[in-house]
């Protein structure tokens, strides 16, 4: 029988039994052949190198790449060493996989499942992933850049697979890390040049970026090597050398490869692989510069820079495509690269100023197709980052034809505003503003004014913030260049350029300031009447009497709404003409504006008006309308009250909208700019107008006009369209800004108009739901009932007052009587509704002033909202019950006190609220719905007149909670909050005797059944029957002592009561009921703060007992709460959905207390490297580093618990707080569950809880046990228990940190003081010798450690001698009194 290897060499088999052999020799151990896997290997490569001899066809050749793959990817060749492939290997592979790449289209080689494509780039990502194999590819660079662009090409090819784009990013990686000390540069660069760069730049625009970048590294690796720094400067130095003029000299040899290069991307610029060959061209200069291929030389940068705009065309004469886009690539280089030197050799500052300036004059002059565009305008912007003089020789040209003259599109807007913003910016930096003025004038001077000159938004605010800052003298040099322009420019040049920059600069010039002189008044005055007498009043005359000019006519108006601005503020601030205002006789018609503008006659104004309105003209309107809502703001301010019917005259036109106005209805938008008031958007412009103004007009509305305004407040709102591109303005957008706005909420009765016109629309909803007449007996109680409140609260023929008259008092009682109705049908069903307005009405109230609305109005809002609620719940639509459950609740908490109660029957909304907290009770938003209950008990209870007839209604509410089941909590929860509200009334001082009456009798009413079912909980179910009760038996604890027979069933019932408090508390990690736990908590609280009034049972053994336990609770929950090693007190949310909880840096903690600006720098980079030794420490330490953490964190750290920013709806805690800090803002159970965000914060409130009810124990301690403890916890931190239990260290610091901030009496003070003294010690020994432990981590990690066997401390910033391992006792932890300073804040505040 033949051997195995003789029949793998016998030609005379095919070759698929020969690869079967192969695979079984290759795997089984029985076959030995010396150095076999070398052998085999070979026999593979040998079959595709003479495949001609072996006669392999397609299939063959392919099984052959497959068997390779397969051997090469078994652990015998990842493990061994010893095997080599020959040089042939290589280029079989490279030939095949070039082969592949460079088939014409139509081969089916190049197709996606070409059975060849896989098993080559395979067995290249095999090859290139090992160790050893891989010098196959890294013995000759120059052949990998044939691989690359192989590489290359298949992606082009749309060969976009996971093992192509691993294997591109390994052969990338490879040939970077090959390539650096490789000799032959000039070699691997030319072969780049012919192969690797042309397959880069021909990459389409599809190609996955990750892709791009990858190749991109390779071919800046090549062509910035370091060795090429010496050609580049020969060859770019004898190009810019042909370019000034001087002979032009050979290129030497050794840079004829840089030649070959810049031939290579002049070949690819005039082809369809321009764009990225330009966008590439900008990576490559910036590359360039940042590997310092240019020697830090910067005319060499410069030469580059030069070569580089003339390689993508952007040079006189006919300009190529895509150079003003590659232009502003590259000067974007040259700004962030600092390449322009204003400081250095003159040759090389010459130059640039020379070509920067040549720049400027091509782009000026390049074609219609590249002007106007984003480049073009950030080429400008570039260059004027650079240096402003290379752009001012040209800057009246570039004004002209890039501002005043251009036709910019919408994309390019944003562009030419940044290069207008920049230039004032820069001008006034430099204090040439009066010079940017002159060549914006010359500008003006030299165009046509055939069209109104736009002011971008970006532009008009750094203008106007510029004129402001100006100095007087120069404020009023420009006037006097503006007012002379404008009197030589009546009839040439840019007039309504003009007089929009004259407007421009009067609406922010600063002439009504303390600091201006009357010098300056004066001048001041001297303009106005010039720009009055021989401006405006002249050319308002020939308008009148020649053919109207719509663009000089708008210009004239605009100038007239900056002049009459000035002279109001004048008048106001300065008395300026302000008599003329209160005598002059004010007119009603429309057109007349002499009031503000008397250098033009009544009669005149009036005949303007008439003439300007024949035109309708958008922006004649639009400037008519402003030119009104100043005269009617100069007759609110000097007139007075004494005549408003001409003020309401006046602005009837305003608020007379057209009736296209139907807000609602479609979209439109506007930029906010005079030059695009059209006729779509007219409309919207006056509404915008007359929203800004409406606060000061809304006093002297009349009710109609008011109705009207309010209804298209209500039809914007409910407006659906809002999302638009470039922040322009909408209807809604507009609308919700002034309801935003504070100065808003003091506009009462349009208020008032907007919450009828809400409750008017939503009357309007039950026309599309009647039912079927054969359900119309059934149902029609509960929709005439909802029909006729929406129409009494939306009723808008009688005005709503101020104050609550009566007949306001009749309609809101006969609205309650329908909410009574609707809540005794809850039951019933309801047909299908459209709750889409019910959810636009709640969102538009959700963010309403509720709290600024008239006490009439906030009962409206909250009749329809409770209205809403019920017929939501009837429903079971989730998201409009959540929606006007948090407006009910908010409504109820945050308003004072309504009297809601006294219009509604109490038995019947009691009722109501029952059920609803029943049918609640198994849902997960079940405590938002008890929180409602609360602040409806909060609410009956606060209002006297209802509490002292309260009594009789309460008997069924008892009946109820005495036979109540487990599973309906609604009788239980009532009495509950009833409990509570009326335990803290009766505690008050100073209460009337017949309130003190009736809460007793009330409190007697509803404790004794609470007390009798009390005695449950000793079973111990961790229920929220339990949790309930045992809350409730906290309301009767504040005033148990109050009645004997009632503090006697308590003390019964206390020790059961205390027993399941510890069980809960024991088993809050088995357990998920966050409310149980808080209960648990608050009784606790509560016994101690009454422990003086229940000394009996509360005794002081049971308080030392409680008080270990709870050291224990704590424990735990710092143990449990930190799996990760994070520290305990560094308590941050991880809620990503609440915006109403601070949200906190863990990284912060460790270093925050040291970036003090009082820290030394020394101190700040100490801390910093051990944080860093820390993270480098051995697994085996990391309790180590985890305590380090712990204690920094704790000692260190500003906030121990974040803060609630949900103060808005005004729910107070429900425990009182004890002794928290002022700087700390504590979570708070009930905004937790108003926001729904109680689960993910259960921990860190239940920990807060715990601290608050250790700090009411220990103030209820005597001065002996209160020593005892404070001993205990310094027993805790000694250094020994470092060995033991490092827990208690933790837990110990935890609550040291904790006691620090509670007020003490003087005697406690004195025995604080004196344990401070032995913590301090134990707390700096515990820190030096932690921090030993660290450094031997540090050392044992192969790190390098000091060897003076100094340690740093993370909270001191000292050095000290670390300490052994060994016990250290009291004797050995002095502390040199210069070191005390740098305690711990926290520890040295108690001394």
């Amino acid at each position: 029988m033949k051997s195995v290897y003789v029949q793998l060499r016998d030609k005379s088999l095919s070759v698929p039994p020969r690869l079967k052999l192969l695979r079984y020799a290759w795997q089984s151990s029985l076959v030995y052949i010396p150095n076999k896997h070398q052998v085999l290997i070979d026999l593979l490569f040998g079959f595709l190198i003479n495949k001609k001899k072996e006669q392999l066809n397609e299939g063959d050749e392919c099984a052959v790449w497959c068997c390779l793959h397969e051997v090469l990817n078994t652990r015998a060749v990842s493990k061994s060493t010893g095997l080599i492939l020959r040089h042939s290997a290589a280029q079989v592979l490279l030939s095949s996989l070039q082969a592949v790449s460079e088939g014409p289209p139509e081969d089916e080689l190049l197709d996606k499942e070409s059975p060849l494509v896989g098993p080559l780039i395979s067995c290249c990502l095999c090859l290139a992933s090992s160790p050893t194999l891989s010098n196959v590819f890294t013995a000759k660079p120059e052949e990998m850049v044939t691989l690359l662009a192989s590489l290359c090409r298949l992606v082009k090819a749309g060969h976009h697979s996971k093992p192509l784009s691993s294997l591109l990013a390994t052969c990338v990686d490879l040939f970077v890390a090959t390539l650096q000390p490789y000799p032959q540069q000039n070699m691997v660069l030319k072969r780049c040049c012919g192969s690797l760069l042309p397959a880069f730049l021909d990459l389409g625009k599809d190609t996955p970026r990750i892709e791009v970048d990858k190749m991109s590294q390779a071919v800046l690796a090549i062509i910035d090597h370091r060795d090429h720094s010496r050609s580049y400067d020969v060859y770019l130095r004898a190009q810019q050398g042909s370019r000034d003029g001087a002979e032009a000299s050979h290129v030497h040899k050794k840079a004829r490869p840089i030649e070959q290069l810049y031939e290579t991307f002049t070949t690819f610029i005039k082809n369809e692989s321009r764009d990225r060959c330009v966008e590439f061209l900008a990576v490559w200069f910036r590359h360039f510069i940042n590997n310092n291929c240019h020697d830090g030389n910067h005319f060499t940068a410069h030469c580059m820079m030069v070569e580089l705009c003339h390689l993508i065309g952007l040079c006189a004469g006919e300009m190529s495509p895509g150079a003003v886009r590659g232009g502003n690539l590259l000067l974007g280089v040259v700004t962030d690269m600092e390449l322009y030197t204003l400081v250095g050799e003159e040759t090389t500052n010459t130059a640039q100023l020379q070509f920067f300036r040549q720049m400027v004059d091509i782009l000026l002059e390049c074609p219609d197709s590249q002007r106007y565009s984003s480049d073009w305008y950030g080429c400008f912007s570039q260059l004027l980052r650079l240096d402003h003089h290379i752009l001012e020789p040209r800057l009246v040209v570039l004004l002209t034809h890039g501002w005043i003259q251009a036709q910019v599109e919408a994309g390019s807007l944003e562009a030419q505003d940044q290069l207008l913003s920049e230039l004032v910016k820069r001008y006034s930096k430099l204090r040439h503003v009066s010079k940017l003025l002159g060549k914006i004038l010359a500008a003006l001077k030299l165009a046509p004014g055939d069209r109104l000159l736009p002011l971008p938004s970006v532009f008009s605010k750094c203008f106007g913030e510029v004129i402001q800052a100006l100095p007087q003298t120069v404020m009023l040099e420009l006037w006097t260049m503006l007012t002379d322009h404008l009197s030589e420019l009546p009839h040439g040049g840019h007039f309504p350029g003009a007089c929009a920059m004259y407007n421009l600069f009067l609406l922010n010039v600063k002439v009504a300031d303390y600091t201006v002189t009357d010098m300056t008044l004066t001048s001041v005055y001297d303009h106005i009447v010039i720009l009055e007498t021989r401006i405006l009043s002249p050319i308002l005359g020939e308008i009148l009497k020649s053919e109207l000019n719509p663009v000089d006519t708008t210009s004239v108006l605009l100038l007239c709404h900056g002049l009459g601005e000035v002279c109001l503020l004048l008048s106001f601030y300065k008395t300026f003409r302000a008599s003329n205002f209160q005598t002059t006789t004010t007119v009603s018609h429309a057109g007349d504006l002499s009031f503000v503008h008397s250098y033009f006659s009544c009669s005149d104004w009036k005949k303007l008006y008439k003439k300007v309105k024949k035109l309708h003209d958008p922006q004649h309107r639009y400037l008519w309308d402003m030119l009104t809502v100043q005269r009617v703001r100069a007759l609110l301010l000097h007139l007075g009250t004494t005549d408003w019917s001409v003020v309401t005259d006046i602005i009837s036109s305003m608020v007379s909208f057209s009736e296209a106005f139907t807000l609602g209805s479609r979209q439109c938008t506007w930029t906010g700019t005079l030059w695009q008031v059209t006729g779509d958007n007219l409309d919207l412009a006056c509404w915008d107008l007359l929203l800004g103004n409406l606060v000061a007009m809304e006093t002297v509305l009349s009710q109609e006009q008011r109705r009207k305004v309010a209804e298209h407040i209500v039809q914007a709102l409910l407006n659906k369209a809002e999302h638009t591109e470039c922040n322009y303005k909408t209807p809604k957008s507009v609308t919700q800004a002034v309801l935003d706005s504070g100065v808003f909420f003091e506009t009462g009765e349009l208020l008032t108009e907007i919450v009828t016109q809400l409750w008017k629309h939503g009357t309007g909803t039950l026309t599309h739901s009647s039912p079927k007449k054969h359900k119309r007996a059934k149902l029609g109680g509960v929709l005439t009932s909802l029909s006729e409140l929406l129409t009494v609260i939306g009723d808008q023929e009688t005005p709503w007052h101020r104050d609550m008259n009566n007949e306001s008092l009749l309609r809101l009682q006969e609205s309650a009587g329908h909410l009574q109705q609707l809540m005794s049908d809850t039951g019933q069903s309801l047909p299908d509704m459209d709750w889409t307005p019910w959810i636009n009405i709640g969102q538009i109230l959700y963010h309403f002033p509720l709290v600024e609305l008239w006490p009439c109005d906030q009962l409206r809002v909250l009749i329809g909202v409770l209205a809403g609620l019920s017929i939501a719940v009837s429903k079971g639509e989730e998201s409009v019950c959540k929606l006007y459950l948090e407006l009910g609740t908010r409504m109820l908490s945050s308003c004072g006190r309504l009297p809601i109660f006294q219009l509604l029957h109490v038995p019947t909304f009691l009722t109501w609220m029952l059920e609803l907290v029943n049918n609640t009770a198994q849902k997960p938003d079940m405590l938002q719905y008890m929180l409602l209950a609360e602040v409806s008990c909060q609410a009956l209870v606060g209002d006297y007149t209802v509490l002292e007839k309260l009594t009789p209604h309460l008997t069924q509410l008892v009946v109820e909670v005495k036979t109540g089941k487990t599973g309906k909590p609604g009788a239980l929860t009532l009495t509950f909050f009833l409990l509570q509200e009326i335990s803290r009334l009766w505690n008050r001082p100073y209460l009337n005797d017949s309130l003190k009456s009736a809460c007793e009798e009330m409190y007697v009413l509803m404790a004794r059944p609470v007390l009798k079912l009390a005695s449950s909980v000793k079973d111990c179910t961790y229920s929220h029957h339990e949790s309930l009760l045992v809350r409730s038996c906290t309301a009767v604890l504040t005033c148990a002592h109050k009645d004997t027979k009632i503090k006697e069933n308590l003390y019964k019932t206390m020790p059961a009561i205390l027993k399941w408090c510890h069980k809960v508390i024991d088993n809050s990690h088995e357990n998920g009921n966050v409310h149980g736990r808080l209960a648990a908590l608050w009784f606790l609280q509560t016994s101690a703060r009454y422990h003086t009034l229940h000394a009996s049972v509360l005794t002081m053994e049971t308080k030392l007992a409680l008080w270990q336990h709870l050291v224990q609770v704590v424990r735990q929950a710092l143990n449990t709460q930190t799996p990760d090693k994070q520290p305990p007190l560094c308590i941050e949310n991880s809620s990503e959905h609440s915006s109403s909880l601070k949200k906190t840096d863990a990284t912060e903690y460790g270093t925050g207390h040291l970036r003090d600006s009082r820290k030394s720098r020394k101190r700040k980079h100490t801390s910093v490297s051990e944080e860093n030794e820390m993270d480098t420490s051995s697994s085996k330490d990391n309790g180590t580093s985890d305590i380090i953490n712990q204690v920094r964190a704790i000692l260190q750290c500003k906030d121990d618990i974040t803060g609630s920013e949900a103060r808005d709806i005004g729910i107070c805690t429900e425990p009182d707080k004890l002794a928290t800090s002022e700087a700390i803002e504590p979570l708070d159970f009930r905004i937790l569950v108003y926001k729904g965000h109680l689960l993910e914060n259960g921990d860190l409130l239940v920990l807060q809880q715990t601290q608050t009810v250790m700090a009411a124990i220990l103030v209820a301690l005597n001065i002996d046990q209160f020593q005892d403890v404070l001993r205990q916890l310094e027993h805790d931190m000694h250094p020994s228990t470092l060995q033991s239990d490092r827990g208690k260290v933790s837990s110990s610091l935890f609550i040291w940190r904790s006691l620090l901030k509670l007020e003490f009496t003087q005697e406690q003070t004195k025995v604080v003081r004196k344990v401070a003294k032995d913590l301090m010690l134990n707390w700096q020994c515990i820190v030096e010798r932690l921090q030993g432990w660290d450094d031997r981590s540090v050392c044992h990690g192969d790190h390098s450690a000091s060897s003076s066997g100094t340690a740093t401390i993370a909270a001191s910033g000292q050095e000290v001698p670390a300490k052994p391992d060994s016990d250290v006792g009291h004797a050995q932890l002095c502390i040199h009194p210069a070191r005390r300073q740098h305690l711990p804040a926290s520890l040295s505040c108690s001394l």
